[in-house]
């Protein structure tokens, strides 16, 4: 009973989570909304608050992927919760039946699911305006220029702006129906958007590796090997 009682918080814990995820892509697909107008720039220009905060949606969830990745206890919690979820139904404390708990327990299964929850709500946005892997390549592009030009001195800001490339391209990625973020048809300037992941990154590997390991394309046989090579060659 007791160990119910104490996954039992965390089930709880985990289920704010799923929604904020929720919350987290409504938002998302409202911003880009706003700016993927067919002239990116100039909603840029007329809407710099928007950018900015899906800016800093984009960072805050590749540091939410980030963090669940360091801790595998999350989804064993909820495992077993799920387990022994079946004796304590008739619990009036339990606010977690089993449908929500099957719901929950596959976006915890996924090894990005903040990501994933916003990929998903973004390529239904996809499906009626065309526009937004436009808006997502040029917030990428412009973070590319600020990071390479040297524009801040701050890291913490450096930190956000290399967190919303990756964010970006691994959005783009998954939304993409014209072979990903990695061919030059993208209009990402990949090449140098990895360099400097990797260059800001330089103690942390794990932004590179997202980009290795949790776009869509990146194995493909359409990726440029000189760009392969900048990810593969982090594992010698």
């Amino acid at each position: 009973m007791e160990a119910f009682e104490a996954v039992k918080a965390s089930a709880d814990i985990i289920r704010s989570f799923f929604e904020y995820s929720k919350a987290v892509s409504n938002i998302s697909r409202e911003l880009l909304t706003l700016l993927a107008t067919g002239d990116e720039k100039s909603a840029f220009c007329s809407h710099q608050l928007a950018v900015k905060k899906f800016c800093l949606l984009l960072a805050f969830v590749l540091r939410f992927d980030e963090l669940k990745m360091l801790h595998p206890s999350i989804q064993n919690d909820f495992s077993y919760y799920r387990r022994v979820l079946a004796k304590h139904t008739n619990d009036p404390n339990v606010k977690i039946l089993d449908e929500e708990a099957s719901f929950i327990s596959l976006y915890v299964a996924q090894p990005i699911p903040m990501m994933a929850a916003v990929v998903k709500a973004v390529s239904n946005l996809y499906l009626s305006n065309p526009s937004v892997p436009q808006s997502l390549q040029l917030i990428c592009n412009v973070c590319v220029d600020l990071l390479e030009s040297k524009r801040f001195e701050s890291e913490d800001i450096n930190q956000l702006l290399t967190r919303t490339m990756v964010g970006a391209i691994i959005l783009y990625d998954h939304i993409s129906l014209e072979g990903g973020a990695f061919v030059k048809k993208s209009g990402i300037n990949i090449k140098k958007a990895i360099q400097l992941t990797i260059k800001e990154c330089s103690s942390d590997m794990t932004l590179p590796n997202m980009l290795r390991y949790f776009t869509l394309h990146f194995a493909d046989e359409s990726t440029p090997t000189v760009i392969r090579r900048l990810l593969d060659d982090l594992k010698h």
